[in-house]
């Protein structure tokens, strides 16, 4: 995985320079900032200092804003770090995240964020990952967590080769639906906590009561696969199934 991030990267880095463009923040953005810094602030209204883990710093984009923050910590990790793009004031580590996240104590994470990560897991590791999350989660802790929807998908270079509903093949070892992650997340007793509903990559949407909202999802996701690709799609992204913020 090390080794086929670095290829990727230097192969996004010449292509970014023969477009004239400053590389590509591998799917973060300011709306994404602001949805974590939301996060983050209401955890420190509850106590006086936050951890904040990333797990998948791409280019620095969100660590290095949310370590701005006053009273926040902010550690990450990813498979490989281009170093040119992380702040060496910063506490990354290039390894994989469940190699990370040991490096921790236990309970000591307040706010967890992925982005474009869980997909990137084996199917069959999945589970020690999360089981070592919830350890480390304090009471209350926050994991958000964005990954594309299977109903959607492929997501990754399969659908450049495959039709539409095609298992991913690429990058994307699994790709999970929202009743998937909820589920998953349930078993080591990580629930449900904001509902999230609307396009987080827009910076649409509101927060709600999870109860409501999440159901919502459930039944989106239920009906959606007997519409077309595009319909498909598009419900399945503003009502949110892409993004779900659960708490331990």
């Amino acid at each position: 995985m090390k080794n086929g991030y670095e290829t990727i990267n230097k192969i996004m880095k010449m292509r970014s320079g023969k477009e004239g463009k400053i590389l590509s923040s591998y799917g973060a953005s300011d709306s994404y900032i602001k949805l974590v810094e939301k996060i983050v602030r209401n955890s420190l209204r509850q106590k006086r200092k936050c951890l904040f883990f990333e797990a998948g710093v791409g280019t620095g984009k969100i660590i290095t804003s949310i370590a701005n923050i006053e009273n926040v910590c902010a550690i990450g990790c990813d498979v490989f770090v281009d170093r040119n793009f992380i702040n060496s004031d910063l506490t990354v580590y290039e390894c994989t995240i469940y190699e990370a996240l040991r490096k921790l104590d236990d309970n000591s994470i307040d706010v967890f964020y992925w982005n474009d990560v869980m997909e990137h897991i084996p199917e069959d590791e999945i589970e020690s990952y999360i089981k070592i999350l919830a350890s480390k989660m304090d009471i209350g802790g926050v994991v958000i967590t964005i990954t594309p929807n299977r109903l959607k998908g492929p997501c990754d270079i399969t659908s450049h080769f495959e039709p539409r509903g095609t298992i991913a093949k690429g990058f994307h070892f699994h790709e999970y639906t929202f009743c998937e992650i909820i589920t998953l997340f349930k078993k080591y007793n990580i629930k449900s906590s904001y509902g999230f509903l609307g396009y987080a990559g827009k910076g649409w949407y509101i927060l709600g009561s999870s109860k409501v909202i999440d159901k919502i999802k459930f039944v989106g996701e239920k009906i959606s696969v007997k519409f077309p690709y595009l319909f498909k799609k598009i419900l399945i992204t503003i009502i949110g199934c892409d993004v779900s913020i659960l708490k331990k």
